[in-house]
């Protein structure tokens, strides 16, 4: 397959990009502050596409509630991720950090909520073990929230595994499946690289169709001049994935 980018989401590869970044507790902030500080933040005029400019908004509140933090302005910051989950609502790490710098602030009304959000997205942590709850472990109004994470986290019916990507840092941030050959194509923000993942048909044995999993990448790691892979979609048809960066 050829390798098509792009700068902004559209065409073949809107609405493909989805964050899975995963923002525990508040130090998140201050790391994720560490890796964009040196970036200068330049405001983006309004396109007029509804899903784009109201991602540009969520960002730069995102951004701003870095700065916040690396304040220790913990109220702006909260402000700020509110302001970002708000605008792009479906975006998990911001409604996670809504319920991180919750926890931190010990507001759990607004903690209760944003797990039920979180909640409401598919989505699933195991709240018994996240950092950023720590000081709420064996509290009896957390018990029916981590019932609907897990809920969530549970495998369906029809659910396998069909490969594990052994780099722990390799952040994917979008994936598609290129028609029914078994070939996956996983974006990484870190790495700046898409994963082409070929798994062999199950054979009623899910280990072993785990086993036969053959990852490579397309992109050399951290080629110069290339930003990170956001959103990434295999046109089968034509032989071509279209990647969005940044």
């Amino acid at each position: 397959m050829r390798i098509a980018r792009g700068s902004s989401i559209h065409g073949a590869a809107r609405g493909v990009a989805r964050r899975v970044a995963r923002h525990a507790a508040a130090a998140a902030f201050v790391a994720l502050g560490c890796l964009v500080a040196g970036a200068p933040v330049r405001a983006q005029s309004p396109t007029g596409n509804a899903y784009v400019d109201s991602a540009a908004v969520a960002r730069a509140a995102w951004q701003r509630a870095v700065a916040a933090m690396q304040r220790h302005d913990t109220a702006g910051a909260r402000a700020e991720v509110a302001h970002a989950a708000a605008a792009w609502p479906t975006q998990e790490a911001y409604v996670w950090g809504v319920a991180a710098l919750a926890a931190r602030a010990a507001d759990t009304a607004t903690l209760v909520r944003a797990l039920r959000d979180y909640a409401a997205l598919g989505l699933g942590r195991d709240l018994a073990h996240e950092p950023a709850l720590n000081a709420y472990a064996g509290a009896r109004f957390l018990a029916p929230l981590a019932a609907l994470h897990d809920a969530n986290r549970a495998p369906r019916g029809r659910d396998a595994v069909r490969a594990t990507f052994g780099d722990t840092v390799f952040w994917p941030e979008g994936v598609d499946a290129a028609g029914a050959a078994g070939t996956f194509y996983v974006a990484s923000v870190r790495h700046r690289t898409i994963a082409e993942v070929r798994v062999a048909p199950p054979a009623g044995d899910e280990a072993a169709a785990q086993g036969r999993a053959r990852v490579r990448e397309l992109l050399p790691r951290g080629t110069p001049g290339g930003g990170a892979i956001l959103g990434v979609r295999a046109d089968a048809a034509r032989g071509v994935v279209w990647a969005t960066t940044a």
